[in-house]
C-alpha cells in the first residue's frame, strides 16, 4: 500500500501527517520546517507520494527533496479542486 506524506506549514503550527492507503497512521506538530526535519520524515516512512500546503515562506530546498524522492504536489491557492 502507498505512504503518503501530508505537510501543512501554517502561520502558527508546522504539521505532518502519515497516511497508510486512506488511513492516517501518525499525526506530527514539527519543531520546525528545516529540510533535515523533512530528511527525517521521508526516512523514517518512506511515501512514495507527498502533498505541501504553506501559507509561510519555507525553505525551497524542501520542495526539491520531496520533489526527487516521492510523486509531489504542491497545494496552493493556485490549485484547481
Amino acid at each position: 500500500m502507498i505512504n503518503t506524506l501530508c505537510l501543512d506549514f501554517g502561520n502558527t503550527r508546522l504539521k505532518a501527517a502519515i497516511f497508510h492507503g486512506d488511513q492516517m497512521i501518525q499525526e506530527r506538530v514539527l519543531t520546525d520546517g528545516s529540510p533535515e526535519t523533512i530528511t527525517g520524515l521521508l526516512q523514517e516512512f518512506e511515501p512514495q507520494r507527498s502533498i505541501l500546503a504553506s501559507v509561510i515562506n519555507h525553505d525551497p530546498e524542501i520542495e526539491s527533496l520531496l520533489d526527487n524522492q516521492t510523486k509531489f504536489h504542491k497545494l496552493s491557492a493556485l490549485t484547481k479542486l
